[in-house]
C-alpha cells in the first residue's frame, strides 16, 4: 500500500491575539501512513489530537511550541508497530500517549523542554512497547502506566532540572525488562510501583542532592529486581526499597562518592536478597535493612567512613 503523508502545519509569526489551534486526525482500518502537525502559533492553547483504531505501521510526529499546549496520540483495537512522538516546547503543556486493547509493539516518545509540564504513556492490555520520557527544566511530571501489560522491554523517565517527578507504575504485567528512572538536578521525587506479576526490573539513577526515590513491589511480586545508583557528591537523599509479599527479589543500591544519603531496604516476603554497597569516600550515610524469612543482607563500605547500618531479619 502506497503511503500517505498528512501534515498540518500552523504557523504564526505576528504579534497580535490568535485562538488556540485544533488539529484532529483519525485512522481506521489504515496502515502505514505518516502524520506530521506542527503548532508554533503564539496562541495560548493548541491542541492536536490523533485517534489510531485498527490500524499499523504508522508514524505520528506532533511538534508544539509555546504555553498550553496539549497533545494526545491513542492507539486502539489491536494497533500495532506505531511509532509515535510528542516534542513539546514552552511551559504548562501535556502529551498523552495511550495503547489499548491490545494494541503491542509500538514505540512511544515524548520530550518535553521547559517548566511545569505533564507527560504520559498509558498501556492497558497492550505488550511489547517501549515509552521514553524525556523532560528539562522544572516542575514537570512524568507518568508511565502499564495495567496487564507485558513484555515491555525498555520504558524510561529521563529528567534533567529541579522539582522534577517521575513516576512508573505496573499493575500485574510481568517480563517488563527495565523500568528506569533517571533524575538528574536537586529536590525530585521518583516512584517505581509493581502490584503483581513478575520478572520486572526498576532501575533508578540519582545525580544531585535532596532527591527521594521510591522502589516498591506489592500483591505478591515476585523474581523482581531493583538497582539504585547515587554517583557523583549527591547528597542528603532519600531511598526506599520495599517488598511487601513475593519471593525471590533482589534490591541492589549502590552509594558512589556521595554523603548524607540515607537508606531504607524492606523485604517482607521469602527468600529476597539486598546488596548495598559503599564506595569512593561515600561518608555519614544512614543504612536499614528489614527482611524476613530465608532472605539475605550484604553491605559493603569500601573507602567510606562514618556510615551507620542496621540490618533486622525476623
Amino acid at each position: 500500500m502506497k503511503k500517505l503523508a498528512i501534515a498540518i502545519s500552523t504557523i504564526l509569526l505576528s504579534g497580535a491575539a490568535y485562538a488556540g489551534n485544533t488539529a484532529d486526525v483519525e485512522l481506521f482500518n489504515a496502515d502505514d501512513n505518516d502524520v506530521n502537525i506542527f503548532q508554533m502559533s503564539p496562541a495560548v492553547g493548541n491542541d492536536a489530537d490523533v485517534l489510531i483504531r485498527n490500524s499499523d505501521d504508522n508514524d505520528v510526529d506532533i511538534y508544539q511550541m509555546g504555553r498550553h499546549n496539549e497533545a494526545v496520540v491513542r492507539v486502539r483495537n489491536g494497533s500495532d508497530d506505531n511509532d509515535l512522538m510528542i516534542d513539546q516546547d514552552g511551559r504548562h503543556n501535556r502529551a498523552v500517549l495511550k495503547a489499548r486493547l491490545g494494541s503491542d509493539d509500538n514505540d512511544f516518545a515524548i520530550e518535553q523542554d521547559g517548566r511545569l509540564n505533564l507527560g504520559k504513556v498509558i498501556a492497558d492490555d497492550s505488550d511489547n512497547n517501549n515509552g521514553l520520557i524525556d523532560q528539562r527544566g522544572r516542575k514537570n511530571e512524568a507518568y508511565i502506566n502499564f495495567d496487564g501489560a507485558s513484555d515491555n522491554s525498555n520504558n524510561k523517565i529521563v529528567q534533567r532540572g529541579r522539582r522534577n517527578e517521575g513516576e512508573i507504575s505496573v499493575m500485574g504485567g510481568s517480563n517488563n525488562g527495565t523500568l528506569k528512572i533517571r533524575q538528574k538536578g536537586h529536590d525530585n521525587d521518583s516512584k517505581i510501583h509493581v502490584y503483581g506479576g513478575s520478572g520486572n526490573e526498576a532501575l533508578t539513577k540519582i545525580n544531585g542532592d535532596d532527591n527521594t526515590t521510591y522502589t516498591a513491589f506489592y500483591a505478591g511480586a515476585s523474581d523482581n529486581d531493583t538497582t539504585i545508583l547515587m554517583k557523583n557528591d549527591s547528597l542528603d537523599n532519600t531511598v526506599y526499597a520495599v517488598v511487601v509479599g513475593g519471593s525471590f527479589n533482589e534490591a541492589d543500591v549502590t552509594i558512589d562518592s556521595s554523603n548524607d544519603n540515607f537508606v531504607s531496604v524492606a523485604q517482607w516476603g521469602d527468600s529476597s536478597m539486598a546488596e548495598v554497597t559503599l564506595e569512593n569516600g561515600s561518608n555519614d550515610n544512614w543504612i536499614m535493612v528489614n527482611q524476613t524469612n530465608n532472605d539475605m543482607a550484604t553491605v559493603t563500605a569500601d573507602n567510606s567512613s562514618y556510615n551507620a547500618v542496621v540490618i533486622t531479619q525476623l
